[in-house]
């Protein structure tokens, strides 16, 4: 997944007082709030598989993945 990608090479190529600034990921959603915890909890069927629940799930398993790799 390329955000994760970016971010580690964010963290690869940045300098010394830069590096430790990147910890985390940010993910936003083009959509409301209930709409996103509703379809990520399960509480409302997705009708696509392209849906903001799915990027965050695809975004975290991708960061598992690399988490797994250390």
């Amino acid at each position: 997944m390329l955000q994760v990608q970016d971010m580690v090479k964010f963290r690869k190529h940045s300098t010394k007082e830069m590096k430790e600034r990147f910890m985390g990921m940010v993910q936003t959603v083009w959509s409301g709030t209930g709409q996103f915890l509703d379809t990520y909890y399960g509480r409302k069927t997705e009708e696509t598989t392209n849906t903001p629940a799915n990027c965050f799930r695809s975004l975290y398993d991708e960061i598992q993945k690399l988490a797994n790799l250390k």
